[in-house]
């Protein structure tokens, strides 16, 4: 028997097609998880503030104090850097 150009071609895009479909699904479990992470941040407002403002304050307290102090102490470029850190973080 021979080979049939046309089957082995058909073959070899429905194989194609079921490894994007596992890449997709896998792709929509991994989205499907941050969305949670993320409602679950959003959406569970306990005392007037999420996890998230909690952590977002506690890295303007804290990683970035620091950052800002030693930059203001180095100067020149790192410092003007450092004031535009802090003024896209400002809210």
């Amino acid at each position: 028997m021979g080979s049939n150009p046309s089957l082995e071609f058909f073959l070899a895009t429905v194989s194609l097609m079921e490894a994007l479909i596992e890449r997709l699904e896998q792709a929509v479990i991994r989205l499907e998880v941050v969305s949670a992470k993320l409602q679950g941040c959003f959406g569970n407002m306990a005392n007037g503030e999420s996890q998230c403002m909690e952590a977002f304050d506690h890295l303007l307290r804290g990683p970035l104090s620091g950052y800002m102090k030693n930059s203001w102490i180095i100067g020149g470029d790192v410092a003007k850097h450092a004031e535009m850190v802090q003024n896209a973080l400002q809210v």
